[in-house]
C-alpha cells in the first residue's frame, strides 16, 4: 500500500534565483570564465550527443581546494546564475560499498535528470577509504 501525503499548495511560490550570486562569486578571472562558458554552453540546447546516443550530454567540473576556498559557493552560485536547482548530497550518504555508492549515484542522477537540475557532490574529500582508493 502507496502511503497518502498532503501537500499545502497555498504555501507553493515562484523560485526567486539570486541574480547577484555569480556575479559576486570571488574566483580567478580565468577560471570564472571558464566556469561561466561552460555551464552557460552547456544550458544551450544545441542538440550534441556522444557517438553513443545520450551519453554525451553531461557536464563534469570538479571543484578542489582546501576547506574554505569557495567550492560549494561556486556551486550554488552557479546554480542562481543557469536558474537550475542545486541539488546536494553528501559524499557520506552514497554508502561505504561500491554497490551501495553506485546505486546511490544512479538514483542521485536519475532525480537530477527529471529536476533539469546541477549536482553538488559535497565533501568527496571525507569519502571512506575502504573502496581502496589512495586519494581524492
Amino acid at each position: 500500500m502507496v502511503p497518502s501525503v498532503e501537500f499545502d499548495v497555498e504555501k507553493i511560490s515562484d523560485i526567486e534565483w539570486n541574480d547577484e550570486a555569480f556575479a559576486n562569486l570571488v574566483l580567478p578571472s580565468g577560471r570564472k570564465q571558464l566556469l561561466q562558458s561552460l555551464v552557460e554552453a552547456h544550458d544551450q540546447d544545441i542538440g550534441f550527443d556522444d557517438f553513443v546516443q545520450g551519453k554525451g550530454q553531461g557536464l563534469v567540473i570538479n571543484l578542489f581546494g582546501p576547506p574554505g576556498c569557495g567550492k560549494t559557493l561556486s556551486a550554488e552560485a552557479t546554480s542562481e546564475h543557469v536558474r537550475k536547482p542545486l541539488y546536494v548530497v553528501g559524499a557520506g550518504d552514497l554508502g561505504v560499498t561500491a554497490t551501495e555508492i553506485d546505486q546511490a549515484l544512479e538514483r542521485t542522477f536519475d532525480i537530477a535528470t527529471s529536476w533539469k537540475a546541477i549536482i553538488l557532490i559535497d565533501e568527496v574529500g571525507f569519502c571512506p577509504r575502504t573502496l581502496g582508493y589512495v586519494g581524492v
